[in-house]
């Protein structure tokens, strides 16, 4: 598996696995989890492990 593959699964393809619509997407009326991270994590996954912000139902939980 890719590292695209499985960021690909641990979000879209969960989401619609468990048809929660409003999630593992971003688009308008989403709910809006997501972290941002400083790099790329199709090119350093571990990127993943310190993410720069978290936010959960569109409102920011964590900020470094």
């Amino acid at each position: 598996m890719t590292t695209a593959e499985a960021l690909l699964a641990a979000t879209t393809s969960a989401a619609e696995a468990l048809e929660l619509s409003d999630r593992g997407r971003i688009a308008a009326g989403a709910r809006a989890d997501f972290v941002l991270v400083d790099g790329d994590p199709n090119a350093d996954i571990s990127v993943l492990r310190t993410p720069a912000e978290v936010w959960v139902a569109g409102t920011s939980m964590h900020r470094l």
